[in-house]
């Protein structure tokens, strides 16, 4: 997990795209471990080559330990 942008209310990563759900999307964290973040939480901005772009917000960031 790389980030590509910061904000005050959400911040914009890349990382590996494991798998999507109806209700969710696994991806690496920045340790390689995976992790399911909801779709209705955050926005996939980009998918491609097994890698993905989303905005997350930062909140969940740090509920989920993601970097």
């Amino acid at each position: 997990m790389k980030i590509i942008a910061e904000g005050n209310d959400e911040t914009i990563v890349r990382t590996s795209f494991l798998r999507e759900t109806e209700k969710a999307i696994l991806v690496t964290d920045v340790d390689e471990n995976e992790v399911w973040l909801p779709l209705s939480q955050i926005e996939v901005l980009e998918v491609g080559q097994g890698q993905c772009e989303i905005s997350v917000p930062n909140w969940l960031i740090e509920a989920k330990e993601l970097l």
